[in-house]
């Protein structure tokens, strides 16, 4: 008896073509799927235009921004960028221009509830000193950047009456500070502003794919795609990078086999994702260490316009640690100093401390954080803003200077 070999059947050609269309349907659906989910739940891509004007880039004005991460909102980008979709031809002049970071600039929440458009609303209430609030905020502005910044912006908008500068990190005002993303501070080889790597002030960064491709994702909504591929990019970096750094060691380890054991690292630093050398924190001085950049920095903000500024500060309180909030500032002592410096330097401040607290113990709740992060952190919410714009309204009441500027202009 011949056994027969075992042979497969034979794979129809419509057989096959049958199973490639349901594979690719299958990911068509997938895609869409997915698609709609970040449509609904994802951040959208934030588009940048270079601003001639203003020598650096900004929000491309019409353009729309959702914030999902973070708070749940919609912002619309007006003239010159300004979150809020505030155009200058429906501002009624004089004008009070608002500067700060990520927390004023206010993705997190609506456009009427940022705190220019509040200031805006709360001045025409008003019988008198009537003024339109401007939201010059971007993410991740330091002093440095208000610097240079302010005496282009009064050229190119007329009828700034005052700046204020809303600071909620009083790092922000210190020289070496490696969260600086912009214009830097530094105070080596001697205290300075050093803006030449700042790419937003590069009219050709970014370029090429990468802008064309950006602002392809942004128009189809397909963010998912884009944080995919900026992970991929990045991985791929990680990788190179550690390789190359491991190869390097291995070689240093055979050509030197009697060197002394490393020492320990600091506690006070930390890896980045596990990957490279630790990279150390920078701590906050003490006052005396404080005071010579701060009247570097301050002067040079004096300098920069003939208009009252008046200097905002916002302590990350309240807060709740260990399950019980706490009024308590841990940048107190240095913020307090800093205030008393520029208020001898012929600057307006104020703290938003108290106002903070009292908007909490009168149960409007915490000035930072939203309903889907940690209460009492992150981004000012609506609350916040409200608080800050109201503090702007009565300080333009109360300021003699800026009543003058208003009548003058």
């Amino acid at each position: 008896m011949n056994s027969q070999p075992y042979s497969q059947k034979s794979i129809k050609p419509k057989s096959s073509l049958r199973m490639l269309s349901k594979w690719v349907l299958s990911f068509l659906c997938s895609l869409l799927f997915i698609w709609g989910i970040s449509l609904v739940f994802h951040n959208s891509l934030a588009l940048y235009q270079f601003s001639q004007i203003l020598g650096k880039h900004i929000r491309m004005p019409g353009s729309v921004f959702t914030q999902r991460f973070e708070g749940w909102a919609t912002s619309s980008f007006g003239d010159f960028g300004m979150p809020g979709g505030l155009q200058l031809s429906s501002l009624p002049a004089p004008h009070v221009a608002i500067w700060g970071d990520s927390h004023i600039e206010g993705l997190q929440i609506n456009d009427k509830k940022k705190v220019a458009n509040r200031v805006t609303q709360l001045s025409l209430k008003q019988t008198s000193h009537r003024v339109s609030g401007l939201n010059l905020a971007s993410s991740g502005l330091s002093m440095a950047d208000f610097c240079l910044d302010i005496p282009v912006v009064e050229q190119a908008i007329p009828g700034i009456t005052a700046h204020y500068i809303v600071l909620t990190d009083i790092r922000d005002t210190l020289p070496d500070q490696p969260t600086a993303r912009h214009a830097k501070f530094l105070s080596k080889p001697y205290l300075h502003i050093d803006a030449s790597q700042d790419p937003n002030r590069d009219p050709n960064s970014p370029f090429g794919l990468r802008k064309q491709l950006k602002r392809f994702i942004a128009n189809y909504r397909l963010e998912f795609l884009w944080k995919t591929i900026k992970k991929a990019y990045y991985a791929v970096s990680t990788i190179k990078t550690s390789s190359l750094r491991y190869t390097d060691k291995f070689k240093q380890l055979l050509a030197v086999q009697d060197q002394p054991p490393k020492q320990p690292e600091s506690p006070s630093s930390t890896r980045i994702f596990g990957f490279g050398e630790p990279l150390p924190s920078v701590g906050l001085p003490s006052i005396e260490e404080a005071l010579e950049p701060w009247a570097f920095i301050l002067s040079k903000l004096k300098a920069t316009s003939n208009r009252p500024i008046t200097i905002i500060y916002c302590p990350k309180v309240p807060r709740i640690r260990c399950g019980l909030v706490t009024m308590q500032d841990d940048d107190d002592t240095l913020a307090t100093a800093f205030l008393n410096l520029a208020t001898n330097c012929g600057f307006s401040t104020i703290t938003m401390n108290n106002l903070f607290i009292s908007g909490y113990q009168s149960g409007k709740g915490f000035p930072r954080g939203f309903a889907n992060s940690r209460p009492d952190s992150g981004h000012l919410n609506a609350l916040g803003h409200l608080l800050i714009a109201q503090a702007i309204t009565k300080n333009i009441h109360l300021n003699q200077s800026i009543h003058h500027a208003v009548h003058t202009d």
